[in-house]
């Protein structure tokens, strides 16, 4: 199975992991719509400190999912970055910023999701953990765990 963490940018900004095939219960119970099925809008690396440290996310959405950009909760977790003549998004998993290049280039491209809430407008991305060590879900769950 696949697990996913779900950044639902709202305000405050909730994380969560949750498996892949948890995503359409999701959906259905919190009356959300997905704009395009296709699960791959951009592709993402996780920003790592060390082989098993994994402290945020960055997103390089597609043109037709940067619109995400322009709704974001304002936070210190979320910071935007130039990316030729489009954006990035780094989520960061806590207050550490600093990161291991090398370590920090997994370019997936699947179970990435743009859910929105009918009723707010609210958007919720997808992540896949799919390339992820078991290792690193269990440290990042931690990390996850003490900013709720």
């Amino acid at each position: 199975m696949t697990r996913v963490i779900v950044a639902e940018f709202s305000s405050p900004l909730r994380l969560t992991i949750i498996e892949e095939t948890e995503v359409d219960i999701l959906m259905r119970a919190e009356r959300m719509i997905e704009r395009d099925p296709d699960q791959s809008n951009g592709f993402y690396d996780y920003l790592r400190v060390d082989p098993e440290t994994i402290v945020g996310v960055r997103w390089c959405p597609f043109t037709s999912a940067e619109f995400v950009l322009d709704r974001l909760p304002d936070t210190p977790l979320i910071t935007l970055e130039p990316l030729g003549a489009s954006r990035s998004l780094n989520l960061w998993f806590g207050a550490q910023t600093e990161i291991s290049g090398p370590l920090s280039d997994d370019q997936a491209f699947w179970y990435n999701r743009i859910l929105e809430r009918q009723d707010t407008g609210e958007i919720l991305v997808t992540f896949g953990l799919s390339n992820v060590s078991e290792k690193e879900i269990a440290v990042l769950s931690e990390r996850l765990a003490v900013l709720k």
